[in-house]
């Protein structure tokens, strides 16, 4: 995706090059349509395209998957949400032992694990009532993978994925790729997977109040309600 955003005002023009830094498996195609991105990165990083062309990938291996679906944590049951959801860039998938309703299968398209999703699989994500404790054992047995969750207030929630697939690692791709030194980035992020972003960005802001980015921000902006006139604010 590509685009610009020059900006006129009396006496100033404001270049501003933009991307996007997700942690969802992709970038849905209102935010194509809507956000005129130079560059995009979805998985946490895992997967970055520059003007519409892939720049990086970056996959678990089969092993890594088969040990991070080997989790031992028990079944919750009605769960609206399977406890281990592989994304691949073959689609979402599960292990053929997890209890969904095969309607919500079909309503968000998630398939039973085959070899084709365990060559291409961008993250794991973990959502279970006992994800923070997992979290930690991860982070002690798998010490070669990123693991981020598991903390207010998703503390439900964990994602891995593989050691170079950071948020700050696709904005030092992407600023590469666009000829831009990173002091002249500025990053925003809002959850504790964007620490790294804000840490390694030119210029970092945090959304919201959690604790765990802090440290890392020049500017905290309690809601995100106050984005827009701060950005407004820094052009004028």
């Amino acid at each position: 995706m590509t685009g610009e955003f020059p900006l006129l005002y009396p006496a100033v023009f404001v270049h501003i090059t933009l991307s996007l830094r997700s942690g969802n498996s992709c970038v849905t195609e209102r935010l194509r349509q809507e956000g005129h991105w130079h560059a995009t990165a979805a998985n946490n990083g895992g997967l970055i395209h520059v003007a519409g062309t892939l720049l990086h990938e970056e996959t678990l291996t089969e092993a890594d998957v088969d040990a991070l679906l080997r989790h031992g944590l028990p079944g919750v049951p009605e769960s609206p949400y399977p406890t281990a959801l592989v994304f691949s860039r073959h689609g979402h998938a599960i292990s053929s032992d997890e209890a969904v309703d095969a309607e919500r299968m079909a309503k968000y398209g998630i398939q039973y694990l085959t070899p084709e999703h365990k060559r291409g699989a961008y993250k794991v994500l973990y959502s279970h009532p006992q994800a923070a404790d997992h979290a930690s054992h991860l982070r002690a047995t798998q010490p070669h993978l990123v693991v981020t969750g598991g903390i207010e207030p998703y503390l439900n929630f964990v994602s891995v994925t593989p050691r170079n697939a950071t948020k700050s690692m696709a904005l030092k791709r992407i600023a590469a790729a666009l000829n831009i030194p990173l002091e002249y980035t500025v990053a925003f992020g809002d959850s504790d997977n964007d620490a790294d972003l804000l840490e390694t960005a030119g210029f970092a802001v945090q959304i919201g109040t959690h604790p765990h980015l802090t440290p890392h921000a020049d500017v905290q902006l309690p809601e995100q309600a106050g984005l827009n006139s701060y950005l407004r604010g820094l052009i004028e």
